[in-house]
């Protein structure tokens, strides 16, 4: 399959198939995509709600190593 292939029509179209197979795939990503960023997010917070909770953990360590040198 060359590069003329790719750029046609009938590929896009993807004989008469194309608008949902394109917008399968958009769902797919958008979900993907959702799924991610949730997880990122629900990890940040936990890891903000153990570093409240023992300040020698995660981005609290340097205070308390700076708290322990005074």
């Amino acid at each position: 399959m060359g590069l003329e292939a790719l750029l046609t029509a009938e590929f896009w179209a993807m004989g008469r198939h194309g608008f949902y197979v394109w917008t399968a795939y958009g769902f797919t990503a958008t979900g993907l995509a959702a799924l991610i960023a949730g997880a990122v997010i629900a990890t940040r917070r936990r890891e903000r709600e153990l570093a409240a909770l023992d300040p020698t953990r995660g981005r609290g360590r340097r205070e308390a190593t700076r708290k322990e040198e005074r």
